[in-house]
């Protein structure tokens, strides 16, 4: 079933959520999220993909994908927990909205209409497929408007990770480093630097599962400058150096 085609069986709860720690792993999730991001600024990581959340962005997370979600500067989202009648196919994905005060003034219906004394259940769910189309009108316009160029420099970047830089994906696409950036970050909610960082740190991660090599080769074999930068990016993204990560596996 596609997000467009939604049928919605329960609605759990709408909540306003404060992180109380700076990361944190979500996995075998029993509900489905929608929401918007009130303020802050955060990022979900989903296999290879990462979902950047900042002020105004829409975003839709489907309970099939767990995530690694970081806290890059505090904040507060406003979400709904819900559950269908059939699996969503539609990948989790995050959008900015110029319509932040349509998408806030709909959970607040929802949430008063959850929380009445005889809960008014026609009108939560009427005005949560409100929500849901226009996260999906959001989408479709976003779909539109891929620009081929960035598409195909993040398959670039997927595929030579370890031995690319981001200066010459841009010259790749003809576009100057600011208007690259600038795009990247437009089309996939995070700029071609974190993104290609975030990649080598998933590939480290998977790396080090391997006791056999050390930390020093596992850099090298992931694109790093030196063990030393590794070492605080890899902390920077996931709160524990390589060391301590792999002890974590171990133990």
């Amino acid at each position: 079933m596609k997000f467009s085609n939604i049928k919605v069986k329960t609605l759990n709860n709408v909540l306003k959520h404060t992180p109380t720690v700076k990361q944190w792993r979500a996995s075998n999730r029993p509900t489905h999220i929608i929401g918007i991001q009130l303020c802050g600024n955060m990022y979900h990581e989903i296999g290879d993909t990462v979902i950047s959340l900042g002020k105004n962005h829409l975003f839709f997370f489907n309970q099939k994908d767990d995530f690694c979600a970081y806290v890059k500067e505090l904040g507060e989202s406003y979400t709904i927990h819900f559950t269908t009648y059939e699996p969503i196919e539609t990948e989790s994905f995050a959008l900015t909205t110029k319509n932040a005060a349509e998408a806030i003034s709909i959970l607040n219906k929802i949430e008063r209409a959850l929380r009445a004394r005889d809960t008014d259940e026609n009108l939560a769910m009427s005005e949560f497929y409100r929500f849901c189309h226009l996260l999906e009108s959001l989408r479709e316009q976003s779909y539109h408007h891929m620009d081929r160029r960035i598409s195909d420099a993040k398959k670039h970047l997927d595929l030579n990770f370890r031995e690319i830089d981001i200066q010459s994906v841009a010259d790749k696409t003809g576009l100057t480093r600011r208007r690259f950036n600038d795009l990247f970050k437009k089309q996939y909610g995070v700029t071609p630097g974190h993104y290609l960082t975030s990649i080598k740190v998933e590939e480290a991660k998977s790396l080090l599962v391997d006791n056999s090599l050390s930390v020093q080769s596992i850099a090298a074999l992931c694109g790093f400058e030196s063990h030393y930068y590794f070492c605080k990016v890899f902390k920077k993204h996931t709160g524990v150096t390589p060391t301590q990560f792999r002890k974590g596996l171990l133990a």
